[in-house]
């Protein structure tokens, strides 16, 4: 690795080793409270480890928006958004009852002049993947082709290794029969690969 982007690392890891620390912190609990009541009783935020799983899930997603979001200065970006297609809510209902749906995703990015968009679901662990998110990904991916959209990425990033989330893409494939599309999994040893991907241009 180069001298400067050693140095850079260095920098980076202590930064997020202080963010951390500082989450387990009770003040930061308390600062949590004050801001938003009803998150800091539904997660249950007065414990030390919930609030460092919550938080570093929402750190990996900022490091994964980082890599995504300049590709789409000048269209549209969101993070934890609705999706709508040709004004059209995407949605994708699971289970029974109304109240069972998944009608978000963490990521997305759409270039209206080149017809493409960027979908991601971010997730530290691979099983926290579950059926509710699968099957949202069957109506990404079920809208836009019925719109004619033939270029873009939908895919799962983890922090995990990609054979683990590969496994659990199998696993619901084997608990769920409705759930059998491609999408592209992203793991720690391929992230840095959004980099590169690259909004088509138009002929």
């Amino acid at each position: 690795m180069p001298e400067t982007q050693s140095s850079d690392y260095i920098i980076f890891r202590k930064c997020v080793y202080n963010f951390f620390w500082n989450i387990v912190d009770d003040e930061f609990g308390e600062r949590a409270k004050a801001y938003n009541e009803d998150l800091y009783y539904k997660s249950r935020l007065r414990y030390a480890d919930n609030r460092l799983g919550r938080y570093r899930g929402l750190l990996f997603e900022e490091i994964v928006c980082a890599t995504v979001k300049d590709r789409f200065s000048e269209s549209y970006f969101c993070t934890g958004c609705r999706i709508y297609i040709n004004g059209a809510r995407v949605i994708a209902r699971y289970g029974e009852g109304d109240s069972n749906h998944k009608e978000t995703i963490d990521i997305a990015g759409w270039d209206d002049k080149a017809y493409y968009g960027e979908f991601y679901e971010c997730k530290i662990s691979p099983e926290r993947f579950g059926i509710p998110n699968y099957k949202y990904f069957i109506e990404i991916k079920k809208v836009l082709d019925a719109n004619g959209v033939s270029k873009y990425v939908l895919a799962l990033v983890s922090a995990d290794a990609k054979e683990n989330i590969k496994a659990q893409k199998e696993f619901i494939e084997d608990s769920d029969k409705e759930c059998n599309i491609e999408f592209d999994l992203i793991g720690r040893e391929n992230i840095h690969s959004i980099l590169n991907y690259q909004i088509p241009e138009i002929a």
